[in-house]
This record gives structure tokens, C-alpha cells and sequence, in this order.
């Protein structure tokens, strides 16, 4: 499922006054859902990608719950949590932002006049119309895709044209990892030799090309301009 960065959210109007308390590092984690904490064993229920708010009604007789509860919420993938503190929560420990801080999990703090439809119903829009955009650009690639093999069955043009879609440098190899396409010039190689001297991870996404259930070669994009 597609959704919207946290940072993308937290940058909207409708989201003014919401403060990041922990985790900054963690804010382009992906939101697909929200959720409400309302039971104190949350961890059964929550799916990756969720965004989970709180009062802390549910763990208000346990201190140390957040303590514990992040790790998990972090291990199941949640997009972050959302808090509404000094009503059932006394505050933030300081264990409990070491443990956001070590995790890159993103805990913000949303005002007391904020209810949770004020929250709710703007972020499920922001998802909806991500969605949608992105169902809109698959559908332009796919159509531009299928002219370039139908009419002229060229590698290097659907090459070219992947590039203008994803805006990164893209290659096409056999199943023997020969090199049939390439948007990659001598000065893109150097680019990336650069970056893995320093210590960056490049590695390229890799997708199969498949006809009649055969595996024919693979596409290969590097995202040296930004994520896809």
C-alpha cells in the first residue's frame, strides 16, 4: 500500500502544532493507516506502516509501558506514535527518548485542543490522494511503456523513458548480468564510486523482467537523485 511520509505530513496546515519529541531521524517512515491505542497490549494489533496515537489512557497505571511498548511498536514496523501528554501521561522519561532516539522511531506530541478526528481525518486524506497520484503515475508508465514495445521494440528508448519516470539512472542486464541498456555514463560510475568511499550504501533496486513466467534479464535503478 502507498501512503505519505511522516515529515510530509507534519509539514501541513492542518498539522500545525504538532511537535516531533523524539526520533527526527525517523520522520520519512512511510504512513499507510492510523490507529488509536486503546488496550494495553497495542502490539497485538497494529500493522506496519500505521501511524498510532494516544492519550496514554490505556497504559496510564504503567509507568515504564512506552519503555517497553516502543521497541515493539518499532519491531512491527509502525510509522510512529503520536502522544497527547499531562492528561493520563505525567510526561516523557528520559529513557523512553533514549529508546525513540537509539531506534530512529519518531514519537510527536500533538496539542490538548487537538481531538482525534481533528488528526485522523486530515492524515487518511493526505494517504488517499498519495494513492491516488500514485495509481495515476503508474498508469502514464504503463501506457508509456507499452507504445515504446509495441511500435518500436527498442531497449535503449525504454531505458531512456524509465529514467524520465524515476528521475535515476537505470540499466537493463541478462539473466548472465551482461549489460544490454545503460543510462550510466562514466560520470555517474565516478559519482557512485564516490558516494561507497564514503561509506554510502548504494546498492541498486533490482526487478525481473518476466514474460510467460520466464525470467528474462532485470532493470536496475540506483537512486543517486532520490528515493523512488
Amino acid at each position: 500500500m502507498y501512503g505519505i511520509t511522516l515529515r510530509e505530513i507534519l509539514q501541513k496546515e492542518e498539522l500545525k502544532g504538532v511537535k516531533v519529541i523524539a526520533g527526527k531521524k525517523g520522520l520519512d517512515r512511510v504512513v499507510t493507516n492510523v490507529n488509536i491505542m486503546e488496550v494495553p497490549d497495542i502490539e497485538k494489533w497494529v500493522k506496519p506502516g500505521e501511524l498510532l496515537f494516544t492519550t496514554g489512557y490505556a497504559i496510564k497505571d504503567d509507568h515504564n509501558a512506552l519503555n517497553r511498548l516502543i521497541p515493539l511498536f518499532n519491531e512491527k514496523k509502525l510509522a510512529g506514535l503520536g502522544i497527547k501528554p499531562k492528561r493520563y501521561l505525567a510526561g516523557y522519561t528520559e529513557q523512553m527518548i533514549n529508546i525513540a532516539e537509539a531506534l530512529d522511531f519518531p514519537i510527536i506530541e500533538f496539542p490538548q485542543h487537538m481531538s482525534y478526528s481533528d488528526l485522523i481525518q486530515p492524515i487518511l486524506g493526505f494517504i488517499t490522494n498519495r494513492q491516488a497520484e500514485v495509481l495515476q503515475k503508474i498508469e502514464y508508465a504503463n501506457k508509456r511503456l507499452m507504445d515504446i514495445m509495441i511500435n518500436y521494440n527498442d531497449l535503449d528508448r525504454i531505458v531512456d523513458t524509465v529514467v524520465d519516470l524515476v528521475k535515476n539512472p537505470v540499466e537493463i542486464e541478462d539473466m548472465n548480468n551482461n549489460i544490454l541498456a545503460t543510462s550510466i555514463t562514466d560520470e555517474i560510475k565516478s559519482n557512485i564510486a564516490e558516494k561507497r568511499k564514503k561509506g554510502e550504501e548504494i546498492i541498486p533496486i533490482k526487478l525481473p523482467i518476466i514474460a510467460l513466467n520466464n525470467t528474462l534479464g532485470y532493470l536496475k535503478c540506483y537512486e543517486l537523485n532520490g528515493r523512488i
